[in-house]
């Protein structure tokens, strides 16, 4: 996608097309288990998940969660 394409300019990003839920939980759930099966998670880590809703942040129909959590498996 043109979105992964551009993410993959910056330094340190690797941009992964995954299936998302309208659960946060859950597609940070299946965030971490795709992240942890491509070796780019390790027990211990911590990791910094983010998930935008549909409309831009300044809207008042948008929903984001930002977390960080501890990676455990």
């Amino acid at each position: 996608t043109r979105i992964k394409q551009r993410l993959a300019l910056y330094h340190g990003i690797v941009p992964i097309y995954m299936q998302f839920s309208n659960d946060a939980e859950e597609t940070f759930s299946r965030a971490l288990k795709l992240l942890l099966s491509k070796g780019h998670l390790h027990e211990g880590q911590h990791v910094t998940l983010v998930q935008s809703g549909a409309q831009p942040i300044w809207r008042e129909e948008s929903t984001h969660h930002i977390q960080v959590r501890e990676v455990h498996e």
